[in-house]
Parts: structure tokens; C-alpha cells; sequence
């Protein structure tokens, strides 16, 4: 009995030790999910360790999470007798993984780009895409399953606009360059934040080399562009007034994605992609065009300071919302505001207004004068 009390009093002290390494450094143990389920279980528990100022931490989680939903995925197939996969591929997060900003609470928004070998016969590139094609299925169930919903806009890897091989990307690009439709533009500047998450990075520099050259290549496409990018309206009246929801499930909320995040997130990211900037984050964006003396370097810091504020506010929303609703998440209730938040929402709010007046003027003016502190009307 002795034996077995020694042997229980390691064990507890041994899982005791386990949970406190686990509270110092949550990543690690993500590897530890042997099913999609285990995994969503797993990113809620490590999910709960973070405060609404840890995005970095949170967005490296989600990173790990999507990359072992894949890695599962795979051993899926194997396990069907699919085997391995047949060629170099890599997996695109697009949206607010792509740009690493992603919440508390995610959707799936990514993409695939596989190789396809020169003079392939019809039944191997049959049976590429029949892989790529079983893949994507079983992982795009998989995230579902470990508690990413597939986004509204069906921009998942399942559906084959967004699953091709390399030379249909670069297809796809050009097509969308050639008629600059409002929908064909807003296809480009969601593939501009892709990031490779999984795979092979030179596919993935090849694909994005060819995007960013064409943007770079007809200046007349940034004013197609700027009508995307002011899509979304700043919910800032006269006298400083923020309107709230007026009716409906989130009534006398505001809308923090649409009305503060997405307006400054959608002008940084124009001025960067024409002026050359190949970063996908808004803070690694608004570096680029502080180095560059695109922007002033007042001006850059003031956007910087207001953007981090803007992700603080998403993460206190999803921490407001209990429906199980992704769409919850954007809206902040107006009553869990202080004075001095309302006070920075309103300051954060007349920035992203200032940046949208000056991105419709973009086409006339490339860049800011340096002496410049402020974007004004």
C-alpha cells in the first residue's frame, strides 16, 4: 500500500507539474490532439490563459491549431490508402489569419496551391486534383469539428476557386486583373493578406510575386481598388456621435469590425500594396510605409496606437457574446464602456475617417509629404 500511496502522490504531483507547465507556455501541448474534437477542446483550455492585450500569443495558437487540423488531415487520408501528399502544396490563410489579427473566436478563411510537374499526363493531374480535392474535404470538416466555422463568403479550400494549382492561381490573377470588376477586386486585395501557414514557401513566393506584380503593374487599377477598400463605413456622426445598432440581436452595440477595425485596416493595407509592400500584417504594413517616408513617422504611430486599441476591443467583444454566433463577435456592447474608452473610441474613429478621406484622393496623391504629422480632410 505504501508502494501504491508513493506511487499516487508522484502521479498527482507529476499531472500538478503538467498543468503548470501548461499555464506557463500553452503551445507546446496543441500536438497533443490526437482528433479534431481533442483539438477544439485543447484551444479553448489554452485560449482561456490569454488577456484581451495578447493577440500575438493568441494568433501563434491559432497557427498551431489550423497547422495539426492539417497535419490530421493528412494522416486521414494515409490512413484511406490516399498515402502521402502527391506533390509540394501550401496551405494560405487569407482575412485575419493571413494577417495575423485573428481574435479570440475565428472562422475559416484560407485557400491551397499546389504544383502540377510539366507534361503530366490527364490521369495524374486527375488524380492531383482528386487528392487535393479529398483533402481539403476532410479538413475543412476537421476545423469545423475543433470549432472554426467555415466563413459566410464559402471562401474555404473545398470550394475549387479557392484550391488550385499554381498555374490556376496565376491564372485566376489575371483574370480578375483583366476585367476589374468591384467582386474580382475584392478577390485580389483578400488574396494580398495571404500568408503560407503549411507547405512548401516557394510556391507560395511564386504566387504572391506574380499578385504583387500585377498591382504594381496598372496604376489604373487603384482606383478600382480605393472602391473596395472605403467599402466600409465609420459610424462617427456630427459632434463625435457613435451610432449604435439600432434594431435587431444587437441593438445599441457597436460595430467594431466593420466600424473601426476593417476602415483602418482596409486604408493601411492600399497605400502599402501600391507603393510596393509585399507584408501581409497592418502592424508590419504601417512599418513599411513609416520606413519609406510614405507616411510621417508621427502619423504612423498614431494609426499604430489606434489599431492596437481596435484588435483590444475585438477581443473584449468575444468575451461579451455566449450564442455561439461568429457574427457576435464584432459587436461590442455600448454599457461595458468606460469614459475614457469612449474617449479613445471617438479619437480612434476620426483617424480611420481621416485615412479613408485621403485613400480617395490616392490616385492623385501616391504619398504623404514627410513633414506632414496628421492626415487631414
Amino acid at each position: 500500500m505504501a508502494a501504491t500511496a508513493i506511487q499516487s502522490c508522484f502521479l498527482h504531483r507529476s499531472q500538478r507539474a503538467r498543468s503548470n507547465a501548461r499555464e506557463a507556455n500553452p503551445l507546446p501541448f496543441i500536438e497533443e490532439g490526437q482528433t479534431f474534437r481533442e483539438l477544439g477542446i485543447l484551444k479553448r483550455e489554452r485560449l482561456s490563459y490569454f488577456s484581451t492585450h495578447e493577440s500575438e500569443e493568441i494568433n501563434l495558437l491559432h497557427d498551431r491549431v489550423i497547422a495539426r487540423c492539417l497535419q490530421l488531415s493528412i494522416l486521414a487520408l494515409k490512413g484511406q490508402g490516399m498515402g502521402q501528399p502527391p506533390v509540394p502544396f501550401a496551405l494560405l490563410l487569407f482575412g485575419s489569419g493571413g494577417r495575423q489579427e485573428q481574435s479570440l473566436v475565428s472562422d475559416q478563411d484560407h485557400g491551397l496551391i499546389y504544383d502540377l510537374p510539366m507534361q503530366s499526363a490527364p490521369e495524374q493531374i486527375r488524380q492531383l486534383h482528386d487528392y487535393f480535392r479529398e483533402l481539403a474535404a476532410v479538413f475543412v470538416a476537421g476545423l469545423e469539428e475543433a470549432g472554426y466555422p467555415p466563413c459566410h463568403g464559402n471562401v474555404v479550400c473545398t470550394n475549387e476557386r479557392w484550391r488550385r494549382s499554381l498555374d490556376g492561381w496565376k491564372q485566376d490573377l489575371d483574370s480578375w486583373y483583366d476585367d476589374p470588376t468591384w467582386e474580382n477586386m475584392r478577390h485580389l486585395l483578400m488574396v494580398s493578406d495571404a500568408r503560407c501557414i503549411v507547405g512548401d514557401l516557394h510556391l507560395f513566393q511564386q504566387f504572391s510575386f506574380h499578385l504583387h506584380r500585377l498591382i504594381q503593374k496598372q496604376p489604373r487599377l487603384t482606383e478600382r481598388l480605393i472602391s473596395n477598400t472605403l467599402h466600409h463605413r465609420v459610424p462617427l456622426g456630427w459632434f463625435g456621435h457613435i451610432y449604435k445598432e439600432a434594431h435587431g440581436k444587437y441593438q445599441g452595440a457597436v460595430n467594431i469590425k466593420n466600424g473601426l477595425y476593417l476602415p483602418l485596416v482596409n486604408s493601411v493595407r492600399l497605400w502599402a500594396l501600391v507603393n510596393g509592400a509585399s507584408a501581409t500584417s497592418t502592424l508590419e504594413r504601417l512599418r513599411f510605409l513609416e520606413e519609406r517616408s510614405i507616411w510621417p513617422k508621427a502619423l504612423c504611430q498614431e494609426v499604430c496606437q489606434h489599431f492596437r486599441f481596435a484588435l483590444s476591443l475585438r477581443l473584449m467583444a468575444c468575451c461579451q457574446w455566449h450564442d455561439g454566433d461568429y457574427l457576435s463577435n464584432s459587436y461590442l456592447k455600448a454599457d461595458s464602456l468606460t469614459k475614457e474608452s469612449w474617449r479613445l473610441l471617438r479619437n480612434a474613429m476620426r483617424t480611420a475617417l481621416d485615412l479613408q478621406k485621403k485613400t480617395a484622393e490616392l490616385t492623385s496623391q501616391p504619398s504623404l509629404p514627410s513633414h506632414e504629422t496628421r492626415m487631414l480632410p
